[in-house]
């Protein structure tokens, strides 16, 4: 038989368990914009150029690549680090070091 004693006990419990899981999925939302945050200066700091998705030829290119994932890559016999950000700034945000001589 449920009591009104049992019945508070749960209302309580039901409050706590999906109090628990909006902290939990706040936190998460947080930190993932904190982590894009990060990742943008890191990018900027190590001298990445931005190159806005603004041609069908560039946004092809954009949907192509892994999203928000460095990548290795060969281009004219330099060596090419893109980086595809969809989402925040519709572009790709690239590093090239060059490997072969100059003449």
């Amino acid at each position: 038989m449920i009591t009104v004693g049992t019945l508070d006990h749960r209302r309580r419990a039901r409050f706590v368990v999906l109090f628990a899981a909006i902290l939990a999925v706040t936190g998460c939302a947080t930190t993932r914009r904190e982590e894009a945050a990060s990742t943008e200066q890191l990018l900027a700091a190590a001298g990445f150029q931005m190159r806005p998705a603004d041609t069908p030829e560039r946004v092809a290119a954009l949907a192509s690549m892994p999203r928000e994932k460095l990548v290795v890559r060969s281009k004219d016999g330099n060596v090419v680090y893109p980086y595809a950000d969809p989402e925040k700034c519709h572009c790709l945000k690239e590093r090239s070091l060059r490997t072969t001589p100059r003449p």
